[in-house]
């Protein structure tokens, strides 16, 4: 690993700009291949001194990102009208020597312990979950639970063949189901980092998984929704289709039903104890009646 410590001293009282600047920066070299992190310094007697510290893999590292499109456009933020000390501004590279003994307990990013959408766990090679975030550990039953009773078999041996000293490493993720509690399975994108006695493993959703899931249940919504219409509709056409079937077998039972008529007048006793005359009876009880003339009457009509 080496360190890269920039030295630079605003020259026009334009510290608390520069102060914020750092606070906005856009991150763009977070993602550089090598990068592995930098904090920025203010010396304690003269504050218009700013360090800034970079920890690389490599200096080729470093040499690549400091030519790259991305360099300058980080630069975008210095504040305008910014003006230096020359004879304060040096760069300085320096190699960092190894530990004596180096760690082997990673500590967890305070940000993963609050993450609820990266899973970040350490485990022992025989398996034993260590410690992990919040995100797996609503998966696992905590620290001392076995990882290769949380994912599928295929999977457990994946892992454990990527844990082999001769395996080589791939900067590729791995897609690995993992079966929660509950025995729901979720799949994760994750990668593996071994240490000397122990691994850590950094998963998220897989996303070309997410995105499927999505697009069938979007699909599944708008069937839903085509049957909940048509639904709708067959069920106002049974309804009108039975109103107009019940007002038919209104008068088919009018017309059935036994009348009292009398004998000499030939009128008929209606519901309501009136009597009146069979046609204009009919005619107020059923829709089966047309007008038209009989010869007869046709006759004395002069027809």
């Amino acid at each position: 690993m080496v360190l890269i410590i920039s030295t630079f001293k605003v020259a026009n009282g334009m510290e608390a700009e520069v102060r914020q600047a750092f606070l906005d920066r856009p991150g763009l070299v977070d993602d550089a291949p090598g990068f592995l992190g930098m904090e920025v310094g203010v010396d304690r007697e003269d504050t218009a001194i700013f360090h800034l510290l970079t920890r690389w893999t490599d200096e080729a590292s470093f040499q690549s990102w400091h030519r790259s499109a991305a360099h300058k456009l980080s630069h975008r933020g210095i504040p305008k009208g910014l003006k230096l000390d020359a004879s304060e501004t040096s760069v300085r590279k320096f190699d960092v020597l190894p530990a004596a003994k180096p760690p082997t307990l990673p500590q967890m990013p305070l940000y993963l312990r609050r993450c609820w959408s990266v899973h970040w766990l350490r485990a022992s090679f025989d398996g034993r979950i260590i410690e992990a975030n919040p995100a797996f550990e609503a998966l696992f039953e905590g620290p001392g639970d076995c990882l290769w009773d949380r994912v599928t078999e295929p999977d457990a041996a994946r892992i454990q063949a990527m844990l082999k000293p001769d395996h080589a490493d791939s900067e590729a993720p791995v897609l690995l189901n993992f079966v929660s509690r509950d025995q729901d399975v979720r799949s994760l994108e994750c990668y593996l980092e071994r240490h000397e006695e122990d691994f850590v493993l950094v998963g998220e959703p897989a996303r070309g998984h997410d995105r499927e899931l999505a697009t069938e249940l979007m699909e599944m919504n708008n069937r839903w929704a085509l049957l909940v219409r048509e639904n709708e509709k067959n069920t106002k056409q049974l309804r009108r289709a039975l109103a107009e079937l019940d007002e038919s077998h209104w008068h088919l039972r009018k017309i059935q039903e036994t009348l009292p008529i009398c004998m000499f007048c030939g009128k008929v006793k209606t519901g309501d104890a009136h009597w009146e005359g069979v046609v204009d009876y009919l005619k107020a009880n059923t829709l089966f009646l047309s007008h038209g003339c009989c010869p007869a009457c046709l006759e004395k009509q002069g027809g």
